[in-house]
């Protein structure tokens, strides 16, 4: 697949409004890659990058978009996503509408409804020691890609701990529940592809730099440059004072959307199943 740009966007479940942990990198298809500002205060809001991209898509440019969460939950043949509670829901669309409508007032895209919903609210490790009956559940490809020695995705489910990633994903959700209302966009592996067409991914950094022989989190301009040249693009330099982890997780990513993209093996990987195609998705770069 071909585009003209590629954005990578490091994101946060944060409850609103003080947070911060959001960065938005661009990478253009000569290699050229630089970290996008906010457009007001010194931190992205989740709603201020929804307005951004909307104002990018646009544009009419063919965009590669990925986003730092996951797209999906495991999904359970016999009872859909939420196995145990009274929800069937048996599409990613219907999943990114049912969290949407439970948390749809809560601002900023934020959405911690979702875990104080009566009907869901036990699926979740909240607080404590773990549960006895909580059941981590992974999708396929977090599995693949433990396996792969390519970084440690969390369950959605796990809610305790600097690396939790259910709030930031369950706000995605809700994000790509407005995402897929725009025109020429598509959100893979989910829905079909067509030449031209802007597309959004599921990216997790932590491969794309363990690619790279790194390991842990990027904080240093000198690692940072090495990592983007060994994906052959090129960084406008920054101010060391701005290079936390999440900018460099984010530049990083937009550096390797554009190097991956060429490569059919990681639009069709050999250990996507259909039904983690149709249902759980699949993290962008895994083969």
């Amino acid at each position: 697949m071909t585009f003209e740009r590629f954005i990578a966007i490091d994101w946060s479940g944060a409850k609103p409004p003080g947070y911060k942990g959001v960065a938005v990198a661009v990478c253009d298809k000569e290699g050229t890659l630089r970290l996008v500002p906010p457009p007001a205060g010194n931190y992205w809001r989740r709603e201020a990058v929804f307005n951004w991209l909307v104002r990018e898509l646009a544009q009419g440019q063919s965009l590669l978009i990925g986003f730092d969460f996951s797209f999906a939950l495991p999904f359970d043949e016999g009872a859909g996503f939420l196995p145990g509670t009274d929800r069937r829901i048996g599409s990613p669309a219907a999943l990114w509408r049912f969290v949407e409508d439970i948390c749809h007032l809560q601002a900023d895209l934020y959405a911690g409804a979702i875990v104080e919903d009566p009907n869901v609210a036990r699926l979740f490790w909240r607080r404590g020691k773990r549960p006895e009956d909580f059941s981590e559940r992974l999708r396929l490809t977090d599995l693949a890609c433990r396996t792969a020695g390519l970084g440690w995705p969390q369950s959605v489910f796990k809610l305790i701990g600097a690396a939790q990633v259910g709030m930031g994903s369950f706000a995605g959700m809700r994000l790509l529940h407005r995402l897929r209302e725009l025109p020429h966009l598509s959100i893979w592996p989910f829905e079909p592809q067509s030449v031209g067409q802007s597309t959004c991914v599921e990216i997790y950094p932590r491969l794309f730099m363990a690619g790279c022989g790194v390991v842990g989190k990027i904080r240093e301009l000198s690692i940072l440059k090495n990592v983007v040249h060994n994906l052959q693009a090129e960084l406008v330099v920054l101010p060391e004072e701005r290079l936390d982890d999440h900018c460099c997780d984010a530049l990083v990513s937009a550096a390797a959307l554009r190097y991956y993209a060429l490569a059919t093996k990681y639009w069709r990987p050999a250990a996507m199943t259909a039904a983690a195609r149709r249902h759980e998705g699949w993290i962008f770069g895994l083969t």
